[in-house]
């Protein structure tokens, strides 16, 4: 009786756990959605606008959407960037953010990971 009470309850949650915990193939990467912003003097924007491009040029990174506009009648800029990427790139992104606030025009720079897509 036990027996078939566990492969009942295997049969019934299988699909629940599937899609709570969906099995990946190995050698498959998921795309993975990255924001990146940036707070810089209007005069330095367009430097850190090639720095992020020519930073990303020696990644498997791909910009996906790029936004500027500025900070409130103040002196400086906001830059949004949504970046694309197969698999976590953590390091090489952090690595750009770390290049991009060694320069003297940046107030700020930050990334956060926007969303994991299933495939």
């Amino acid at each position: 009786m036990l027996a078939v009470v566990v492969l009942a309850t295997n049969v019934v949650l299988r699909p629940l756990a599937h899609r709570l915990y969906p099995v990946q193939v190995a050698g498959e990467e998921q795309e993975v959605s990255y924001g990146l912003e940036l707070r810089c003097w209007q005069q330095d924007e367009a430097h850190m606008r090639a720095l992020l491009l020519q930073g990303m040029s020696t990644t498997t990174l791909t910009l996906s959407s790029l936004r500027n506009e500025d900070n409130d009648g103040t002196a400086k800029m906001r830059t949004a960037a949504q970046i694309q990427g197969l698999g976590r790139q953590d390091t090489a992104l952090e690595q750009l953010v770390v290049r991009l606030s060694l320069e003297g025009g940046v107030s700020s720079v930050s990334w956060a990971v926007q969303a994991e897509v299933p495939e």
